[in-house]
């Protein structure tokens, strides 16, 4: 039987009137016609100073960078190039600009008008940078590495370089295993942590990879933002089945437990993360214990639970040794697939992408979203158009790159947005 317990009358009471929200992130022609850099008639003119390339922190939570080219040519077209190696490959980006009558190339400004994407983004050089990402997972983008920033002209003479070092652990998080856990846990907070004073915190699912890498990139980026996460692994670490099917969701409970008792964790704020199938197992603790969890966030998820990959006559998962029934009818769920969102006591936060190669996230999110209407409760919706399956994951790096890599850049911020909106102030 799941653990009961009372929620304030004040607390339900806040929660009374509850909000449908939607956000659709999308690159369109009016934003391009907005931030075209302009450009110069005529010969171009002679270089406003000598070259450089600057790439200064913004302030954002993942080591976001501001990147500018000066002392160009106006109206001359160049180049700007980035280029890294992980795991021993090579990842390059690159994209074509005219420069405008300020002789300044402002990658939050200027539009490229050929290249690797499509709209003005700081950190377009890194979020698609492009090579094999299947070699490795999300996990190498999060270690240390440089990554060369360059500027040629057209006809491939180099004008400037620098050199940028991206570490998204950096020295503001801290990462441990919890020892009084028996199994695969990474517990990450902010090193300004002070447990005297009670923050939001996070349990945090990974998708059908397994283990707890994916999980702990992602603990690893709401730490960055203030928020004490705990990644758990659910199957493929030690002791655990080796593939989704009939996997116990047991340690998902003892995790939001153990995060609940936990100075500087404020007990009625612990919500529940999970991104593609982990977003399903959000959902369901949200909804069965909603005494111990506030709220899911449903990254690229869906809000049934479908069943076993790759043995779809089996069920994904158990508890209390029964298993949860499934679906494997991603466009018409059986009834008894269907997660209660009436239960949920807390807000529910959905993203999909619409070029979502794994599934389509984005149809389960409108059903979700349908679903959560009727019932009442409080969620908010990121719609990324143009974005991929990974998305989500707070890291501007290769390991998250995709064809349509600056629909992702863009979707993410939008997301993450949505995420600190609805957990509040730290």
């Amino acid at each position: 039987m799941p653990p009961t317990g009372t929620r304030t009358r004040a607390r339900r009471a806040a929660r009374s009137a509850r909000r449908l929200r939607s956000v659709a992130v999308v690159t369109s022609a009016l934003l391009v016609a907005l931030t075209a850099t302009g450009c110069s008639t005529g010969a171009p003119a002679a270089p406003s100073g000598p070259v450089a390339i600057t790439a200064e922190p913004n302030g954002g939570p993942f080591d976001e960078l501001d990147i500018r080219v000066t002392g160009l040519a106006p109206g001359s077209e160049v180049v700007l190039r980035a280029t890294t190696t992980l795991d021993n490959l090579p990842y390059r980006s690159a994209a074509a600009f005219t420069v405008g009558d300020d002789g300044t190339i402002d990658l939050a400004r200027d539009l490229p008008t050929d290249g690797a994407w499509t709209a003005p983004d700081p950190m377009a050089p890194f979020f698609t940078l492009g090579g094999r990402s299947d070699h490795f997972g999300v996990a190498a983008a999060y270690e240390p590495h440089d990554v060369e920033l360059a500027v040629e002209t057209a006809s491939g003479d180099r004008l400037a370089s620098t050199s940028v070092s991206r570490a998204v652990l950096g020295d503001e998080v801290e990462v441990s295993a919890v020892e009084a856990l028996d199994f695969p846990t990474a517990f990450a907070v902010p090193t300004d942590f002070d447990p005297a004073t009670p923050r939001p915190a996070l349990l945090v699912l990974g998708g059908s990879e397994g283990g707890v890498v994916g999980a702990t990139a992602v603990a690893i980026g709401f730490a960055r933002l203030g928020y004490p996460a705990l990644a758990v692994g659910l199957f493929k670490g030690a002791g655990q089945p080796e593939l989704l099917a009939e996997v116990p969701l047991e340690p998902a409970v003892a995790g939001i437990e153990w995060l609940r008792t936990q100075p500087g964790i404020d007990p009625e704020r612990v919500t529940a993360f999970g991104a593609s199938r982990g977003g399903e197992v959000a959902v369901w603790l949200a909804a069965t214990f909603p005494e111990l969890v506030d709220g899911a966030i449903d990254a690229v998820g869906a809000s049934e639970i479908h069943c076993s990959v790759p043995l779809g006559d089996r069920p994904a998962w158990t508890y209390g040794g029964t298993p949860l029934p499934c679906t494997n009818n991603a466009e018409r769920p059986e009834f008894g697939s269907l997660i209660d969102l009436a239960a949920i006591d807390g807000p529910l936060v959905l993203a999909c992408g619409t070029a979502d190669r794994v599934w389509d996230s984005c149809a389960l999110q409108a059903r979700t979203v349908k679903r959560a209407e009727k019932a009442g409760i409080e969620v908010s919706s990121v719609t990324g158009e143009g974005a991929s399956h990974t998305f989500t994951y707070p890291t501007d790096g290769p390991a998250v790159a995709d064809a349509e890599a600056g629909a992702d850049g863009i979707a993410r911020r939008a997301f993450w947005a949505a995420v600190v909106e609805a957990l509040g102030a730290v």
